[in-house]
Protein backbone atom coordinates (compact mmCIF):
# COMPACT_ATOMS: atom_id res chain seq x y z
CA UNK A 1 0.00 0.00 0.00
CA UNK A 2 1.65 3.71 -1.12
CA UNK A 3 0.85 6.38 1.47
CA UNK A 4 1.32 9.85 -0.24
CA UNK A 5 1.59 12.74 1.36
CA UNK A 6 1.23 16.44 0.45
CA UNK A 7 4.20 18.37 2.67
CA UNK A 8 4.81 19.88 -0.60
CA UNK A 9 8.38 18.31 -0.60
CA UNK A 10 6.86 15.41 -3.10
CA UNK A 11 6.64 15.60 -6.39
CA UNK A 12 5.46 12.27 -7.15
CA UNK A 13 3.78 9.33 -4.82
CA UNK A 14 5.56 5.60 -5.27
CA UNK A 15 8.88 4.12 -6.41
CA UNK A 16 10.98 6.09 -9.08
CA UNK A 17 11.50 3.01 -11.18
CA UNK A 18 13.85 4.58 -13.85
CA UNK A 19 16.39 4.28 -10.92
CA UNK A 20 15.28 2.20 -8.31
CA UNK A 21 14.92 4.81 -5.55
CA UNK A 22 12.32 5.54 -3.48
CA UNK A 23 12.10 9.08 -4.02
CA UNK A 24 9.01 10.01 -1.47
CA UNK A 25 10.69 7.92 0.91
CA UNK A 26 13.95 10.06 0.04
CA UNK A 27 12.60 13.15 0.34
CA UNK A 28 10.12 12.24 3.26
CA UNK A 29 13.57 11.39 5.66
CA UNK A 30 15.83 14.11 4.05
CA UNK A 31 12.96 16.98 4.96
CA UNK A 32 12.73 15.16 8.79
CA UNK A 33 16.74 16.26 8.67
CA UNK A 34 16.44 19.72 7.43
CA UNK A 35 13.99 20.42 10.00
CA UNK A 36 16.36 19.87 12.66
CA UNK A 37 18.47 22.91 11.60
CA UNK A 38 15.89 24.98 12.82
CA UNK A 39 15.71 23.54 16.08
CA UNK A 40 17.66 25.49 18.87
CA UNK A 41 17.77 22.64 21.38
CA UNK A 42 19.93 20.34 18.79
CA UNK A 43 23.77 21.40 18.36
CA UNK A 44 25.51 20.16 14.71
CA UNK A 45 28.77 17.98 14.60
CA UNK A 46 30.27 17.53 11.56
CA UNK A 47 31.45 13.81 10.69
CA UNK A 48 34.84 12.72 11.20
CA UNK A 49 34.47 11.19 7.86
CA UNK A 50 34.08 14.29 5.92
CA UNK A 51 30.44 12.35 4.75
CA UNK A 52 28.38 15.05 6.34
CA UNK A 53 27.38 16.37 9.50
CA UNK A 54 24.60 14.78 12.26
CA UNK A 55 22.35 16.53 15.10
CA UNK A 56 22.75 15.88 19.20
CA UNK A 57 20.87 17.31 22.19
CA UNK A 58 20.76 15.69 25.68
CA UNK A 59 19.01 13.00 26.56
CA UNK A 60 17.93 10.68 29.91
CA UNK A 61 15.84 8.49 28.55
CA UNK A 62 17.47 4.96 28.99
CA UNK A 63 16.64 2.68 31.24
CA UNK A 64 19.56 2.74 34.24
CA UNK A 65 18.48 -0.66 35.40
CA UNK A 66 21.18 -3.54 35.08
CA UNK A 67 23.66 -0.97 34.28
CA UNK A 68 25.93 -1.98 37.39
CA UNK A 69 26.07 -5.44 35.87
CA UNK A 70 29.62 -6.49 34.79
CA UNK A 71 29.96 -2.46 33.58
CA UNK A 72 32.89 -1.30 36.53
CA UNK A 73 33.49 2.48 35.36
CA UNK A 74 36.34 2.65 33.89
CA UNK A 75 38.59 5.90 34.55
CA UNK A 76 40.67 7.27 31.82
CA UNK A 77 43.76 8.94 32.24
CA UNK A 78 45.52 8.33 29.06
CA UNK A 79 43.31 10.84 26.84
CA UNK A 80 43.41 13.66 28.70
CA UNK A 81 39.15 14.88 27.20
CA UNK A 82 38.16 11.32 28.30
CA UNK A 83 36.77 10.92 25.02
CA UNK A 84 37.31 7.26 23.47
CA UNK A 85 39.07 6.99 20.14
CA UNK A 86 38.23 5.04 17.19
CA UNK A 87 40.22 2.11 17.99
CA UNK A 88 39.19 2.36 21.38
CA UNK A 89 36.35 -0.32 22.44
CA UNK A 90 32.89 0.85 24.57
CA UNK A 91 30.28 -0.24 26.49
CA UNK A 92 27.37 1.93 26.08
CA UNK A 93 23.37 1.63 25.60
CA UNK A 94 21.26 2.48 22.92
CA UNK A 95 18.04 2.31 20.68
CA UNK A 96 17.43 3.32 17.42
CA UNK A 97 14.46 4.41 15.34
CA UNK A 98 13.10 5.84 12.30
CA UNK A 99 9.95 7.61 11.65
CA UNK A 100 7.61 5.88 9.49
CA UNK A 101 4.98 8.67 7.46
CA UNK A 102 3.06 8.83 9.93
CA UNK A 103 5.39 10.10 12.20
CA UNK A 104 5.49 6.86 14.72
CA UNK A 105 8.96 5.58 15.95
CA UNK A 106 9.86 2.41 14.63
CA UNK A 107 12.55 0.62 16.97
CA UNK A 108 14.76 -1.55 15.06
CA UNK A 109 17.61 -1.93 16.91
CA UNK A 110 17.95 -1.38 21.15
CA UNK A 111 20.15 -2.76 24.20
CA UNK A 112 17.40 -2.59 26.28
CA UNK A 113 15.46 -5.14 28.21
CA UNK A 114 16.00 -8.57 26.43
CA UNK A 115 18.10 -7.01 24.34
CA UNK A 116 20.89 -6.08 26.52
CA UNK A 117 23.51 -7.49 24.13
CA UNK A 118 26.05 -4.81 25.16
CA UNK A 119 26.29 -5.48 28.50
CA UNK A 120 29.49 -6.24 29.77
CA UNK A 121 31.59 -6.40 27.10
CA UNK A 122 32.92 -3.75 24.69
CA UNK A 123 32.37 -3.07 21.23
CA UNK A 124 34.81 -1.14 19.20
CA UNK A 125 33.76 2.30 18.16
CA UNK A 126 34.65 2.21 14.34
CA UNK A 127 32.85 -1.05 14.50
CA UNK A 128 29.60 1.07 14.95
CA UNK A 129 27.43 3.53 12.25
CA UNK A 130 29.75 6.11 10.94
CA UNK A 131 27.29 8.89 12.63
CA UNK A 132 27.25 6.56 16.10
CA UNK A 133 31.17 6.37 15.81
CA UNK A 134 31.56 10.29 15.71
CA UNK A 135 28.74 10.95 18.58
CA UNK A 136 30.73 8.47 20.36
CA UNK A 137 34.38 10.38 19.77
CA UNK A 138 32.46 13.36 21.69
CA UNK A 139 31.19 11.66 24.42
CA UNK A 140 32.61 11.24 28.01
CA UNK A 141 31.65 8.06 30.21
CA UNK A 142 28.07 9.13 31.68
CA UNK A 143 26.88 11.40 28.43
CA UNK A 144 23.86 10.50 27.21
CA UNK A 145 22.22 12.21 23.80
CA UNK A 146 19.87 11.78 21.39
CA UNK A 147 21.43 11.98 17.75
CA UNK A 148 19.93 12.08 14.63
CA UNK A 149 21.74 11.13 11.41
CA UNK A 150 21.49 11.49 7.85
CA UNK A 151 21.42 8.22 5.30
CA UNK A 152 24.99 9.26 4.36
CA UNK A 153 26.03 8.34 7.67
CA UNK A 154 24.33 5.42 8.60
CA UNK A 155 25.48 1.76 7.25
CA UNK A 156 21.87 1.01 5.91
CA UNK A 157 22.57 4.35 3.53
CA UNK A 158 21.40 3.57 -0.06
CA UNK A 159 21.69 -0.23 0.29
CA UNK A 160 18.80 -2.46 -0.16
CA UNK A 161 16.62 -3.90 3.04
CA UNK A 162 18.85 -5.36 5.76
CA UNK A 163 17.80 -7.23 8.44
CA UNK A 164 16.66 -4.34 10.33
CA UNK A 165 13.69 -3.73 8.06
CA UNK A 166 15.75 -0.36 7.40
CA UNK A 167 15.00 1.11 3.87
CA UNK A 168 17.82 2.87 1.65
CA UNK A 169 17.47 6.44 2.34
CA UNK A 170 16.06 6.55 6.10
CA UNK A 171 17.20 9.12 8.63
CA UNK A 172 18.14 7.16 11.80
CA UNK A 173 18.02 8.64 15.43
CA UNK A 174 20.06 7.15 18.37
CA UNK A 175 19.43 7.71 21.79
CA UNK A 176 23.19 6.41 22.67
CA UNK A 177 24.87 6.18 26.85
CA UNK A 178 28.22 5.84 27.08
CA UNK A 179 28.97 3.26 29.87
CA UNK A 180 32.86 2.65 29.68
CA UNK A 181 35.82 2.78 27.66
CA UNK A 182 38.19 0.24 26.87
CA UNK A 183 41.25 1.51 25.90
CA UNK A 184 42.76 0.00 22.91
CA UNK A 185 46.09 1.08 22.31
CA UNK A 186 47.24 2.81 25.12
CA UNK A 187 50.37 4.63 25.23
CA UNK A 188 53.52 2.63 26.83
Amino acid sequence: MTVCLSLGVFSSCGEDYDNGIDEQWKNFNDQIFADLSGKPEYKRLTSLSGNGFLYYKPSNVLVDADEKAGTEEVTIKIYPDGTPHATDSVVCRFTGWFYNYDMEKVIFETTEGENNMQMGRGKQVNRFLTGMADMLQYMRVGDEYEVCMPHELGFYGNSEYNSFGVKPFTTLWYNIKLLKIIPGNPPK
